[in-house]
């Protein structure tokens, strides 16, 4: 008898833990497409004015071809096979609808990987709280995403969340590891210095010490590091040298950006768009939890394209390091909750 109502209890507590974890879902993903719709509607009338102010279609090319921008092919040949196939349709809304169709699954990934070693059976407080923290730190990002916005910011923002989400995947067979490199081939021509970066962070980090461990062995994650990165490289030189040769940057941009971001709207802007770094440096400050794969790779890759950004980016456009920002949310949130963890289990 006792055995009966301890089996009863146990398949009580399954059932309650299943049922929370579908209400979580639920209430996840309504709240991202309330945020990502809002989004949609701001990218809109961004995009809506610019064209129309300038009279262009805003996928259509330039008669005057510059760098960097002409090597980024993917999203307006995007633009213009979705103008073909429904005709009609101005290239803002299509803009928009894109960048849409790309942040959401974005951030459901990056949501489910805040969560990802929070079991609902250890500590539910612990779930919530990563829940309530990834959503409220992703509104850091989301506010940078228009001021100057490009239509790959939010392709971009996919890209990490889904090659850290294939990564994670990566001891379950060699098809993860065939997603990531074509997710790579992609993203070469939408924006090649991201891969390059990501895949330089995961050669190098599988180069000391294990704290890519839980993605695969050093070697495996050296050769993946190595693959995305040479992949990028491939795609840039041939855009480069090949698709798009002897391209110069504007006449009124330098190559190299660092002295004129040195400005104080410049120092004002970075710092308000470094929040989400600080509350992690403050979390790991705060107490020490542990910092799993997906938290080194996150911050080894970002540590890596935040000095490229202010080299030879703009650093009021602060969109260029927002795809990053979004991974630092995801990892704030699951430290955060571990740290909540850890404090009740301390207390208790």
């Amino acid at each position: 008898m006792p055995n009966d109502q301890a089996e009863g209890t146990q398949v009580r507590c399954t059932g309650s833990m299943q049922s929370y974890l579908r209400y979580e879902r639920i209430f996840v993903t309504v709240f991202l497409l309330f945020a990502c719709a809002t989004l949609g509607h701001f990218s809109h009338e961004s995009y809506y004015i610019y064209s129309t102010d300038h009279h262009v279609s805003l996928f259509e090319a330039p008669k005057v071809l510059y760098a960097p921008e002409a090597y980024r092919v993917a999203i307006p040949w995007l633009g213009r096979l979705v103008a073909h196939v429904v005709p009609g349709l101005d290239s803002s809304v299509i803009y928009a609808a894109i960048g849409v169709l790309f942040i959401f699954p974005a951030l459901y990934l990056f949501y489910l990987l805040a969560v990802k070693d929070i079991a609902v059976e250890r500590s539910i407080y612990g779930r919530v709280a990563a829940v309530a923290l990834f959503l409220a730190f992703i509104q850091f990002p989301l506010t940078w995403v228009v001021p100057w916005q490009r239509p790959e910011t939010l392709p971009n923002t996919f890209y990490l969340a889904g090659v850290l989400w294939l990564l994670s995947k990566q001891t379950r067979g060699v098809l993860p590891i065939v997603s990531l490199l074509v997710l790579t081939l992609w993203q070469s021509f939408v924006r090649a210095d991201i891969p390059f970066v990501f895949g330089t962070a995961l050669a190098l980090g599988s180069m000391f010490g294990d704290a890519f461990a839980d993605f695969g062995s050093r070697r495996s994650n050296l050769l993946t590091g190595g693959a995305i990165a040479a992949l990028a490289v491939t795609i840039q030189l041939y855009l480069q040298r090949i698709r798009f040769p002897h391209l110069e940057y504007p006449p009124d941009t330098a190559v190299v950006q660092l002295w004129r971001n040195v400005t104080p709207h410049g120092i004002v802007g970075f710092a308000l768009a470094m929040m989400p770094v600080a509350l992690v440096v403050l979390i790991l400050q705060v107490k020490r939890v542990r910092v799993t794969a997906f938290d080194s790779l996150v911050l080894v890759a970002s540590g890596l394209y935040l000095p490229l950004w202010l080299t030879v980016g703009i650093v009021s456009e602060v969109r260029i390091f927002v795809p990053f920002l979004f991974a630092v949310c995801a990892v704030g949130a699951r430290l955060g909750a571990a740290t909540a963890i850890n404090a009740i289990e301390g207390h208790g």
